[in-house]
């Protein structure tokens, strides 16, 4: 949040869409997984937020895990099912 307006991430969002496309390919969440350990993408869990940008929290050695592609995929889809519901109610 920026002055108590919602801002898109855009180092998040970027992993959020490649997540999404990769599943909606049909590639499995392990495979998924496999990709960003080996890319080196930072997790939830070892992401550190800084005004230079994203950097790995110091001590840690935290992979991607199923829990975290399952967790994105699924969240995203409940978003969409929400706002197309909302839209057949005419909000």
């Amino acid at each position: 949040m920026i002055d108590g307006k919602l801002v898109i991430n855009e180092y998040e969002a970027q992993i959020v869409k490649y997540i999404f496309d990769e599943y909606l390919k049909g590639k499995m969440p392990k495979e998924i997984i496999d990709t960003l350990n080996k890319d080196n993408i930072l997790s939830p869990g070892q992401a550190l937020y800084d005004k230079s940008g994203y950097v790995a929290k110091e001590n840690y050695n935290l992979k991607w895990k199923h829990r975290n592609v399952f967790d994105i995929v699924h969240n995203g889809f409940r978003c969409d099912d929400t706002l197309l519901a909302l839209k057949k109610l005419g909000q």
